[in-house]
């Protein structure tokens, strides 16, 4: 089924692969992780980087423990994830194999011996099951989206793979892709993490002014896609800087009709939405309510998009760009909830709201009308322990309605002296009553 992937290697030979796929990957797994690839990931991952410390290191949460716990957790769930994408691709390509085996390396270099699944093939099957139910997921800071998290579900990737899945995605190996092969091929949302989109973004616009960086910084939340002639139009109108972080629209978020190629734009953030069979859907956790099913329509017709909660407009593909997903995902889309807390606040009588300070020391610094200022960073973000591991520099924290659970975790762990943690509706009502007390 699969030819040999090479004779030898640094760990020793590699295996032909049977047309069995389970002794395909149990081999595999004897040779090629064991023996290898497992040693040298685990060689890396000390017993602190490890989901649960060994005994004696302390049974309840550890200041100095938390960071490494945290890494851990979040490249389990990011080889889960991208394991079982492989595993819905594995007809198509047959980098699938080795994938899958590598991540199972990298989940078992995350758990103590004895623990979590043996072999590949017996990975796959827990990927049907929640997270929780087969990895020691410590901590009561762990969401519990992430616990109940189901990978595959009749051998398809869940919705909620996706969604959360990238909320969570790790780098597993080194930065310049040479370790991690599957970036060759996998999808972006399977590998890139928030802090690869933000360098690849903002080397462009940090190297301008105050202005120009605002102006960057809006432009990749308010500009997802166009044509290349309106991208250019936007730079010089914006003052922003040019960034390269535009490219075509990618096909898992067209359809073909004959040589043309059609879209259809989130309601909600007007980025291409993602295609996954006859089902159409925005990748963005709480735009998951935009939600449709593709309906055929006459042979050499493109489909319709219908039964969602409102109507959205096939574009034609051709010649429009888009931001990369990465992009999109870690920085245009959750920017949404901070443009329009700045717009609400300048429209306050007395009000000033600056935009990402000293090139975003921090998100907004609130000028109110007795002289004080508010240093303010939103966060859009499930994952609480990300805050926590790396606290931001602004006093006041505030946390996107839809994700409040966060909110409530952060206030129970952040030190009360130092932070202010809201909801960005309970914010706008702080603001509301201070300015009525200011009359």
């Amino acid at each position: 089924m699969l030819a040999s992937v090479s004779n030898s290697g640094e760990y020793g030979p590699v295996p032909r692969f049977s047309s069995d796929w389970r002794l395909s990957l149990c081999k595999f797994s004897a040779s090629s992780i064991h023996s290898g690839f497992f040693r040298a990931i685990g060689r890396r991952s000390c017993a602190l980087q490890r989901l649960r410390p060994e005994r004696g290191i302390g049974e309840q949460l550890n200041v100095e423990l938390f960071p490494a716990r945290n890494h851990a957790t979040r490249r389990l769930a990011t080889a889960c994830v991208r394991a079982g994408l492989a595993w819905t691709l594995r007809h198509d390509d047959d980098r699938a194999w080795r994938e899958i085996c590598r991540m199972h390396g990298v989940v078992l270099s995350c758990l103590q011996p004895g623990e979590g699944p043996v072999t590949p093939a017996d990975f796959v099957r827990v990927l049907s099951k929640p997270l929780g139910d087969w990895a020691p997921l410590d901590g009561d800071m762990v969401p519990q989206q992430l616990r109940q998290l189901i990978v595959l579900q009749e051998d398809v990737l869940t919705d909620e793979a996706i969604d959360y899945g990238s909320e969570y995605t790790e780098a597993l190996f080194d930065s310049d892709g040479v370790l991690d092969t599957g970036q060759q091929w996998l999808p972006p949302w399977s590998h890139q993490t928030r802090e690869q989109a933000e360098r690849s973004a903002f080397t462009a616009i940090s190297s301008g002014s105050q202005a120009q960086y605002a102006a960057g910084r809006r432009m990749l939340i308010e500009v997802p896609t166009g044509a290349e002639t309106a991208l250019l139009m936007e730079y010089s109108r914006r003052g922003s800087p040019r960034l390269d972080v535009y490219e075509p629209i990618g096909g898992d978020r067209t359809v073909s009709v004959g040589d043309r190629k059609f879209w259809w734009p989130c309601p909600g953030c007007h980025y291409p939405m993602q295609v996954h069979g006859s089902s159409l859907r925005c990748q963005y956790p709480p735009h998951s309510v935009h939600r449709y099913f593709l309906q055929a329509r006459g042979k050499g017709q493109a489909p319709e998009a219908i039964n969602g909660p409102v109507s959205v407009t096939r574009m034609d593909a051709e010649g429009i760009y888009c931001l990369r997903w990465g992009v999109w995902r870690f920085i245009g889309v959750p920017g949404l909830a901070e443009v329009l807390l700045i717009d609400w606040l300048n429209a306050k009588p007395g009000v000033t709201a600056e935009s990402w300070p000293d090139k975003d020391a921090y998100d907004i610094g609130v000028h109110m009308p007795d002289g004080q200022v508010l240093r303010v960073d939103l966060k859009d973000v499930a994952d609480a322990r990300k805050i926590i591991s790396d606290p931001p520099a602004a006093e006041h924290i505030v946390v996107t309605d839809h994700y409040k659970a966060t909110a409530a975790t952060l206030r129970e762990h952040l030190p009360k002296d130092r932070y202010v943690v809201h909801t960005v509706s309970a914010f706008k009502r702080m603001i509301t009553t201070r300015l009525r007390g200011s009359r």
